[in-house]
């Protein structure tokens, strides 16, 4: 769940409500699911953040490379695991629509 929120924070996830599955053994199981289709690199930069709670500046120190390199694989990797929960993801909130 933490992982989710911190998503909630980048600018790319504004306006979109992620829920949980009726059909899922546990709340937010398919975010785990999600999570496993990653590459090891992308997982260990999503958990450094969202699990070990690293800064950027952190980030960059385990990882063994500057700061903005640091800033670029975590965004990349926030893309990807959005671009796996779009696609194993049960359900989003639709968006209203008009009527008119």
């Amino acid at each position: 769940r933490r992982l989710v929120d911190r998503m909630g924070n980048d600018d790319a996830a504004h306006g979109r409500h992620i829920v949980d599955s009726p059909d899922t053994e546990a709340p937010g199981a398919w975010v785990h699911e999600a999570l496993a289709r990653l590459s090891a690199a992308d997982q260990e930069v999503l958990r450094l953040t969202a699990w070990e709670e690293l800064g950027v500046d952190e980030l960059a120190v385990a990882l063994g490379c500057g700061s903005r390199a640091a800033s670029m694989r975590l965004h990349r990797a926030r893309r990807r695991l959005r671009a796996e929960i779009d696609r194993v993801s049960p359900t989003t909130v639709p968006k209203e629509r008009s009527h008119g």
